[in-house]
């Protein structure tokens, strides 16, 4: 699939196959930057993972085969952090607690309005994206710096645009 750099690619897993149609039809009125892929079964979405750059995951919690906390996990050991929300009409606590401690990045519940429900994931989406691409960047430029700093023989200033 070819994309341009100012789309953002996100994979929507849920085994409700009229929920994905929505979410596919709603998300890219959201956001035009948004290109989602959809898929039913979570083990699936798990071997996708390993061969498509996506920007963020979303995922519901219930599904048959795989628990979108067991996917969280699964893609997590496969060493992947990129953005992970769930996005479920599971409404207990509990599951909301635990998704957060496996490092999911939000916990969404569905249900209501859903241009409402649609605009608060895409923003959700869209902000996860942009953190998790700042934080990459931000330790990116530490680690390329580092050094400089600690192993210069010279003595570095450095100036801000009012001069200070």
């Amino acid at each position: 699939m070819s994309r341009s750099s100012a789309e953002f690619l996100i994979l929507h897993v849920d085994d409700d196959s009229q929920l994905l149609d929505l979410s596919e039809e709603f998300l890219t009125r959201e956001d035009e930057r948004l290109v989602v892929e959809t898929v039913t079964d979570p083990e699936a979405a798990a071997d996708s993972v390993e061969t498509t750059e996506y920007d963020a995951i979303v995922s519901d919690y219930q599904m048959p085969g795989l628990t979108g906390l067991e996917l969280l996990e699964r893609i997590r050991q496969q060493g992947h952090e990129l953005p992970f929300i769930i996005f479920t009409g599971e409404g207990r606590e509990a599951v909301a607690i635990e998704a957060l401690n496996l490092g999911a990045d939000r916990y969404l519940q569905k249900g209501g309005d859903p241009a409402s429900q649609y605009r608060v994931l895409a923003t959700a989406i869209v902000d996860e994206i942009e953190h998790r691409s700042a934080k990459t960047s931000l330790q990116e430029n530490r680690e390329k710096y580092a050094g400089v700093y600690e192993n210069a023989p010279l003595s570095f200033v450095i100036w801000n645009q009012e001069g200070v």
